[in-house]
């Protein structure tokens, strides 16, 4: 997973490059830089998600804050 993760950031920084060497009106470069701080922002809570050993379905701390939120 955690291999896939850094693909998706080099394929992102990739476009990112590429845009600014095709040289982007500053508008059009702040969409795509918003992009990828979305797109690092999800990949981080995949990473994050994975690491507290949620890759089994074994997301309990999740049902708990659903049932302290209910209560």
């Amino acid at each position: 997973m955690e291999k896939q993760c850094l693909e998706a950031v080099m394929v992102c920084l990739s476009v990112f490059r590429n845009s600014c060497e095709r040289g982007l009106d500053k508008e059009s470069l702040s969409y795509v830089e918003s992009q990828l701080e979305s797109v690092s922002t999800g990949l981080v809570n995949i990473m994050l998600h994975f690491e507290n050993g949620s890759e089994y379905g074994n997301d309990d701390e999740e049902e708990d804050d659903q049932q302290n939120w209910r209560n």
